[in-house]
């Protein structure tokens, strides 16, 4: 008999949740129950990107934690990774409605993703460093 607590997932679709810390990226592929975790510096996004690319991701969600995404979803962003910043209460919510009250860092990454699958949050296409500085030249040129 063939069991499965992963009921309707698209065998396409591939969902990551990233719970940002200062230091860490803890990270969940949901499909496939993969998780690891890299440090939180230019190296380890670098690492962590390149790994992502290799997959044909439907989502990367990232948890707003005050600017610590902020190298990794730029990064992202270089790379047309299709990321989705969410609001760290709107997964504890969620997190709670499943009735999931215990807290750890890969937990979270794992919620995260669920919650992107769950909820299917739009992507939004985020502009990178170079089109933001791209769109402010011109704005410039043409300002004069």
């Amino acid at each position: 008999m063939n069991t499965t607590n992963q009921k309707h997932i698209n065998s396409n679709d591939r969902n990551v949740g990233i719970d940002v810390g200062k230091a860490t990226l803890d990270v969940c592929v949901y499909e496939t129950d993969l998780h690891w975790q890299d440090s939180n510096t230019d190296e380890g996004v670098h690492r962590l990107v390149k790994r992502l690319k290799r997959y044909q991701l439907t989502r990367v969600l990232v948890e707003a934690t005050g600017g610590y995404e902020r190298r990794f979803v730029e990064a992202a962003c270089e790379h047309d990774l299709p990321v989705i910043i969410v609001q760290p209460i709107q997964v504890r919510q969620f997190a709670r409605a499943q009735g999931v009250f215990a807290k750890t860092d890969k937990m979270d990454a794992r919620l995260i993703a669920e919650y992107g699958v769950k909820l299917q949050p739009p992507t939004k296409v985020l502009a990178s460093k170079k089109v933001r500085l791209i769109r402010d030249l011109l704005a410039r040129v043409s300002a004069s």
